[in-house]
């Protein structure tokens, strides 16, 4: 048995209130992602040298297939972890379906023509999804004992972003999600990661480095994932469905005195919740089958915080309400 885990970087947006005091989601605990290569085995004894890489790429017109790198500000390290066996063991009938990721792009810009006839853009509005799905599959003899193993994964992304008043006012409507699934486990895990976004830029007609301005956010976002980690179920730690739903939801308004990021002190305000509720199957009597925790802040100061060894329930994210001035974004 052979699996490989990644961990990544994740950048983060310019919201304080999302960050203090409660601090967003996966602050602290970075996402592994892992691949169960076990059906790439008997590629990987054919004697020769053979490297494993990941790498983050996004959509790119100019790029072969769309798909390019994604600048040099994620950072990923891998971990390769090898079962090794006394017995000989063949691979045969190495099989691989991949789809190509498929994009769809749509941009429509609005333009304002000024008495003079010059033009300029005064909105962009666009939506990108794209898929992917592959299937790797090999048989095995061991022990004179044949077995079919795969890894099967599929992707999807969906990203919506509305821009008007100069870019002033912001939207975005984003959901990435996938599954994927080994013969180890025999379990499917899923994960869904939606996000909302919307913000509202005031500058005063002096600037915004002499003549504070303000700047409304409102954050929704969640992380939604059940499923099982291949090195846990192979190492005994977990043996069954795990399930973790979490949720922010922060509301804020900041005036900025030099920068935006350090904001004036007695004129911000924010409203901020966040909900944790996880269950699993022990392995022991000693390991936790669940856990929740939910906290409500207001202006940096923590209102409300609880905590117990059971499930409660998380409300889904949801598309922003419309409010005045923000343009409107047709969410799939």
């Amino acid at each position: 048995m052979v699996g490989l885990r990644a961990c990544r970087g994740r950048s983060r947006f310019s919201l304080p209130g999302a960050w203090r005091p409660i601090v967003g989601i996966d602050a602290f605990e970075l996402p592994i992602f892992e691949v169960d290569v076990t059906p790439w085995v008997g590629l990987l004894t054919d004697g020769q040298m053979h490297t494993f890489q990941f790498r983050v790429v996004g959509f790119d017109t100019f790029a072969e297939d769309n798909v390019g790198p994604v600048g040099e500000n994620w950072w990923v390290s891998g971990s390769l972890f090898v079962w090794l066996d006394d017995d000989e063991v063949v691979a045969e009938d190495f099989k691989s379906e991949v789809t190509a990721p498929s994009f769809e792009f749509r941009p429509v810009i609005g333009t304002a023509i000024s008495e003079d006839g010059t033009a300029t853009n005064t909105s962009l509005y666009f939506s990108l999804t794209a898929n992917r799905s592959l299937s790797i599959s090999s048989t095995i003899t061991r022990r004179n004992e044949t077995r079919d193993v795969t890894w099967i994964q599929s992707l999807s992304f969906s990203n919506i972003q509305n821009m008007t008043d100069s870019a002033f006012n912001q939207s975005l409507a984003m959901v990435t999600s996938g599954s994927h699934s080994g013969s180890g486990s025999g379990i499917v895990s899923r994960y869904t990661y939606p996000l909302n976004l919307f913000s509202a830029y005031d500058v005063a007609s002096s600037g915004a480095t002499t003549n504070p301005g303000s700047v409304f956010c409102m954050v929704d976002r969640s992380k939604l994932t059940e499923g099982i980690s291949t090195l846990s179920f192979l190492t005994g730690i977990s043996i069954g469905l795990e399930s973790l739903k979490t949720r922010q939801n922060v509301t804020s308004n900041y005036h900025w005195n030099r920068t935006i990021v350090e904001g004036t002190k007695g004129l911000d305000t924010m409203e901020g919740e966040v909900w944790l509720s996880y269950s699993g199957a022990a392995a022991s009597q000693v390991r936790i089958t669940a856990y929740h925790r939910y906290a409500k802040e207001r202006n940096d100061v923590i209102l409300l915080d609880e905590q117990d060894w059971e499930q409660i329930p998380v409300p889904s994210t949801v598309p922003l309400p419309v409010i005045e001035g923000e343009p409107v974004v047709h969410y799939p």
